[in-house]
């Protein structure tokens, strides 16, 4: 068995083996390396500066941590367990305070521009071009320009944002989970394949609310048990009460992101703030073809405007043949 098996390098990951007592001691070590390597970008000399000491070093430097910690937060998507999430949480305010603290790092920086500048990075061909053009980028957008005082201030600003962002998607991993639709009266599933409803079936009977005597299938909001009932099932009003059971995903009871989605816009526009940007949008859109975020606005109000009475024929279309196909009024 593997020291590190989050860090593993090999073509076959081996989940098995990745679980939550190897995450602090995994990760510690990925950003003891990672450190490592930054720190030797910035003891580069000036005169023995190259392309391969300095962006080609920084493109690989996190590469054992971006591994790891990729491997946990996927399996925190597709695995969650209390234990892992403890783990996870332990270690997100380490990792989200080293990686803000990254472009932050004035001596690496100095170290990436100074070589970004030079006549040798000017003749490099297109593609390692690019990379430093992007690299140098980003170092801005994240503030590597900014007086010490507001580098703290976005160093805070990004630790928020990780602590908040994570919280918001544990909610709707949580609330999806918490969700079911219990049926008893077999009738109701008609139209809905075949092994949809055995596994409905079998998921009551892991649940213990199924008997040969009182047979129930159970529904939630994973993708296979939710979409051959969208899909398939001719009781409009089950399809009604799953769609609407998704609906409640992150906006209801505990697990309710109404609050932190106000707290992430807040924080998001403190950052564009900070790096001179009227809004977040402005920032993000800076590199994209829509430029800043009135143009996006724009584009989304026209593109609106001609598609709206389009949509609402077709609307009226597909209420018009449900009520002819049902023998009921159209809605």
């Amino acid at each position: 068995m593997s020291t590190h098996p989050f860090l593993e390098d090999e073509f076959r990951i081996r989940w098995s083996q990745l679980t939550p007592d190897h995450v602090e001691t995994d990760i510690t070590k990925a950003i003891e390396e990672a450190q490592a390597n930054l720190d030797a970008i910035c003891a580069v000399a000036p005169g023995e500066a190259s392309y391969h000491n300095t962006f080609e070093a920084f493109d690989v430097a996190t590469e054992a941590l971006n591994r790891g910690w990729g491997r946990l937060n996927h399996l925190d998507s597709v695995r969650n367990s209390p234990e892992q999430r403890a783990a996870l949480n332990k270690m997100l305010p380490v990792v989200s305070a080293f990686s803000a603290g990254i472009p932050l790092n004035e001596s690496l920086w100095k170290s990436l521009k100074a070589y970004a500048e030079s006549p040798e990075a000017g003749a490099l061909d297109p593609i390692r071009s690019r990379f430093i053009e992007e690299t140098c980028s980003f170092f801005r957008d994240a503030g590597a320009d900014l007086a010490p005082a507001k580098k703290e201030s976005m160093a805070a600003i990004q630790a928020k944002l990780s602590e908040i962002t994570q919280k918001f998607s544990e909610n709707v991993l949580d609330s999806t989970n918490a969700w079911e639709l219990v049926i008893d009266d077999e009738s109701r599933l008609a139209g809905i394949p075949e092994s949809a409803i055995a596994a409905a079936r079998a998921d009551a009977q892991a649940k213990g609310i199924d008997s040969e005597d009182h047979p129930k299938w159970r529904f939630t909001l994973q993708f296979p048990s939710m979409f051959p009932v969208m899909q398939h099932a001719a009781d409009d009003a089950l399809r009604r009460e799953v769609y609407e059971g998704n609906c409640t995903v992150g906006r209801a009871g505990d697990f309710d992101n109404s609050a932190l989605v106000w707290d992430i816009l807040k924080l998001r526009q403190e950052k564009a703030a900070l790096l001179g940007f009227t809004n977040f949008a402005d920032l993000v859109l800076q590199r994209r073809m829509a430029g800043n975020g009135q143009t996006a606005l724009d584009f989304g109000d026209d593109l609106h405007a001609r598609i709206a009475p389009v949509f609402e024929r077709e609307c009226r279309q597909l209420q018009d043949y449900k009520a002819e196909k049902t023998d009921r009024p159209s809605e």
